[in-house]
């Protein structure tokens, strides 16, 4: 298991719309935050709001603030370091009649823990070979065990 410190900058916001919540979280993590979390809650006077919360490298703080500052209406946040604890991945890929296929796999103390298959890559083989998108699930996960388990 691998630990490294890292920054959640954290903001309530409430006079947001879904939409724009929605972007910001895309450019977040098109902008290299590790995650980006939006979860609803009840602020004061009993206003509806969302809790955004950012995990990155210390390094990237000031750009997720700025971020944060011009991309949303919030108007304060909070920076708390904390521990992140992860397991090993691995990442093997799989062909299906022209279409690559990528499965994550999940190692703990060297042991294969579990794996799946990429959605987006199953999705677009499903639409390119006309297949129900189960069935390239399937296929996939049976591909993938093979190069895994080898």
């Amino acid at each position: 298991m691998h630990m490294e410190r890292m920054i959640v900058l954290q903001s309530d916001v409430d006079d947001e719309t879904p939409e724009n919540l929605a972007e910001f979280q895309r450019l977040a993590l098109k902008q290299g935050a590790n995650d980006c979390v939006l979860t609803p809650l009840v602020m004061k006077k009993g206003r509806p709001g969302v809790r955004v919360e950012i995990l990155t490298r210390k390094e990237s703080l000031p750009f997720f603030q700025e971020l944060l500052i011009r991309q949303t209406t919030t108007i304060g946040f909070r920076v708390l370091e904390v521990e992140r604890y992860s397991l090993e991945r691995r990442e093997v890929r799989v062909e299906m009649e022209g279409c690559g296929i990528r499965c994550k796999a999940v190692y703990y103390e060297g042991q294969l823990l579990r794996f799946k298959p990429e959605h987006e890559d199953c999705l677009e083989a499903a639409r390119a070979l006309d297949v129900p998108l189960c069935s390239i699930k399937e296929r996939a996960k049976e591909e993938a065990a093979k190069l895994l388990n080898s």
